[in-house]
């Protein structure tokens, strides 16, 4: 348990990452399958980016924060921000998908860093470090939609 965050803290800093976590699960998932989906002349670059992508958001960020709302000893949020639309398999529009989730994740993460200032600056400093990631993926994603 971090030591040096009032029990007030803790509650709020584990409740800003549970508002967050949601988002960063359907990301994840978005991103699994746009992985699985992808066609194309460029099926190479994407997937290999989008199975990244998906790696990274599941295994390191969502992961983290969850492990942080653990380590909080609050409840993990089991929901997820999921949609339920059918995807494209043309890689560009499959980018343009992934970059309006990518947005609204990091619209979240942002509101959650604001929130955090104050309550938890160790977690923050971890997930500005985290966003930064997922920012050079939107980037690399966004250089595919025509």
């Amino acid at each position: 348990m971090p030591l040096a965050l009032t029990p007030s803290s803790r509650s709020m800093s584990a409740q800003i990452l549970a508002d967050l976590l949601p988002s960063l699960r359907g990301l994840g998932l978005l991103a699994q399958d746009a992985h699985w989906r992808v066609l194309g002349p460029m099926f190479g670059e994407l997937h290999t980016l989008f199975g990244d992508l998906y790696a990274f958001v599941s295994g390191t960020y969502a992961d983290a924060v969850a492990e942080r709302i653990a380590q909080l000893q609050a409840p993990i949020p089991r929901s997820v921000v999921r949609s339920e639309h059918d995807l494209p398999t043309d890689g560009a529009k499959l980018c343009a998908e992934l970059e309006r989730a990518i947005m609204s994740a990091s619209s979240r993460a942002y509101e959650a860093m604001n929130r955090l200032e104050r309550v938890d600056p160790v977690f923050l400093a971890r997930l500005q470090d985290l966003q930064a990631q997922l920012e050079k993926y939107a980037w690399q994603i966004s250089a595919h939609i025509s």
